[in-house]
């Protein structure tokens, strides 16, 4: 049944053939309609799992963060003074919140559910004084000179020398108990990072570039700290105009106002939002003088870019396998159908040939009838019934030709035997002795050779490549017929001029003149040679060359 539709399908494809385009669109668009399906239900599932993946990272991401807050901070034993080791921990935790993960995160501290702090964008120092040590900020619109003096010395280096440059204050004038200060004098550093191609860091070298005073006019209740005396200066925290901190408000907000937030426990509420997952912390810690801090968290991660590059490798290599496979397959398709329609044209160009040689003979034939009819002497009669005669051999001559190689082209089994090639070139010569005899054209054989094959088949063969050189052979001259255990070679000179390639000899009805002129043979004898080598995996050539005609059959030893 199978075969039976593919060949109705190949007989419709005869009356409108396809190219390799058409077959390679006829597989590449269901197939990429396939891979576009396949490719949008992993990307919901991509999504998916991304989503809960970055979900179940809050969490974690927020016990670490909390942890290196605390890790420094006042433990029981170290001092019995609860209200210094108090102040410690504010400290701590402030700096630790503050210093952490900006790019991701938003934080806020209460104290005694007071906020004290919230991560906005400011300069950032912890100052050294008699009482102590204490956190001052500074308004980020006080560094604008530091960003216009390091922005001069910011350049684009190679991939294996970078540039980090650092604006470091030598002196900030804060009062320390409202907790600000303002830088004063300050420097500028370039440090050069070079790389071997490993991404070690090979070297770091840095230079002073430029030195500035940005000390403002007015330094009235502020007191002069050097830099031995504080660390820190650099402007930290999150913009207030990106919206994160008003999204941690209204978080804060409807928490409180549904009753969620107690003092007594932590809360948490991680949601997505698309390709960005969210979560909202509220943590309680107890310094150790009772004073309650409580720390609301916002932490924010963007998946899309790691979720658009996986996607990306997926559909592509999908894409590349769905071409590939589509070319393989239209390819080998394209050689099904490519062999199916050069077997149309080969028939049908056989058929228009068959009706055209057998139109000649049948013309004469009947011309010569024509003319019996009109009841001619005996002599003429005589010259009529033997060109009838003639055309009929030659017409029986084709006809049984044509059998032949139809008979050779349906062989689906050799009976193979090991035969004498030496014997059967010879039996085929002095088969046509006679006829060479009469043209005074000398028969060789010469050398000694077996070969595997098919007796009839090869026999065959051998004598329509003997019969062939006697026909066109020049008279007078001698075929050469030579044996070896590899090969098969007959060799003639010709008179005749061939004006076809040695290739198209091998197809039917074609003769050495195109002209086709005369009754010498069908143009069948070597097209039936060529399909019998076929068959048993042999190779046949033919070579025109200097009046010389050589015919070669070589096969395979053993």
């Amino acid at each position: 049944m199978k075969a039976t539709r593919k060949q109705e399908k190949l007989q419709r494809l005869g009356r409108k053939r396809q190219g390799f385009g058409a077959l390679f669109a006829e597989r590449f668009i269901p197939a990429f309609a396939v891979c576009v399906v396949i490719c949008i239900l992993i990307a919901v599932i991509l999504h998916d799992l991304m989503t809960g993946i970055y979900m179940e990272s809050q969490n974690t991401h927020f016990d670490l963060t909390i942890s290196a807050a605390t890790q420094n901070m006042y433990r029981p034993g170290e001092t019995e003074d609860k209200a210094l080791a108090s102040l410690q921990y504010r400290n701590t935790l402030a700096l630790q919140l503050y210093t952490g993960d900006i790019g991701s995160n938003v934080f806020k501290l209460y104290e005694n559910d007071k906020e004290i702090l919230r991560t906005e964008r400011k300069g950032f120092a912890i100052v050294r004084y008699d009482g102590g040590e204490a956190i001052c900020y500074a308004d980020p619109a006080a560094y604008e000179k530091e960003y216009e003096v390091s922005g001069k010395y910011v350049t684009k280096g190679s991939p294996l020398q970078q540039e980090m440059v650092l604006t470091i204050a030598d002196t900030i004038y804060a009062d320390v108990e409202k907790g600000i200060f303002v830088p004063g004098k300050m420097h500028t550093e370039i440090y050069d990072l070079k790389y071997d191609l490993s991404g070690a860091e090979t070297a770091a070298a840095h230079t002073i570039s430029e030195s500035f005073d940005i000390t403002p006019p007015d330094t009235t209740g502020l007191t002069e700290y050097t830099k031995e005396q504080f660390t820190g200066g650099t402007v930290m925290g999150d913009d207030p105009g990106n919206g994160r901190l008003a999204e941690l408000d209204a978080i804060d907000n409807e928490q409180q106002s549904s009753g969620a937030i107690s003092r007594s426990r932590n809360h948490s509420v991680t949601w997505s939002e698309g390709s960005t997952v969210k979560s909202w912390f509220r943590t309680n810690l107890n310094a150790p003088d009772g004073t309650l801090y409580t720390v609301t968290a916002l932490y924010s991660q963007d998946f899309s870019q790691t979720y658009l590059g996986i996607l990306a490798v997926i559909c592509i290599s999908m894409l590349i396998i769905c071409t590939v496979v589509s070319l393989v397959r239209a390819y080998r398709i394209s050689l099904v159908y490519k062999a199916h329609y050069a077997m149309e044209d080969y028939r049908r160009d056989m058929t228009n040939t068959l009706a055209h040689d057998l139109k000649t003979p049948l013309m004469a034939i009947s011309g010569c009838a024509e003319m019996l009819n009109e009841g001619l002497p005996a002599e003429k009669q005589q010259h009529y019934s033997s060109m009838i005669m003639e055309n009929v051999r030659y017409m029986d001559n084709m006809i049984t030709n044509v059998l032949e190689l139809s008979k050779t082209e349906s062989i689906t089994e050799l009976k193979r035997e090991k035969l004498d090639i030496r014997e059967t070139a010879q039996t085929a010569a002095d088969k046509y002795s006679i006829m060479a005899q009469e043209r005074d054209i000398a028969l060789r054989v010469k050398g000694e050779g077996t070969v595997n094959a098919d007796r009839l088949l090869m026999t065959q063969a051998v004598d329509n490549l003997i019969s062939n050189a006697v026909k066109y052979a020049s008279p007078g001259s001698t075929i050469d017929i030579s044996v070896s255990e590899s090969s098969l070679t007959v060799q003639n000179s010709f008179e005749v001029g061939i004006d076809v390639t040695a290739d198209e000899l091998f197809k039917p009805f074609v003769k050495g003149d195109s002209s086709r002129s005369g009754q010498k043979g069908s143009g069948l004898g070597l097209s039936i040679v060529k399909n019998i080598c076929d068959r048993h995996g042999f190779v046949c050539t033919l070579h025109v060359e200097d009046g010389t005609f050589t015919a070669v059959i070589e096969w395979k030893q053993g």
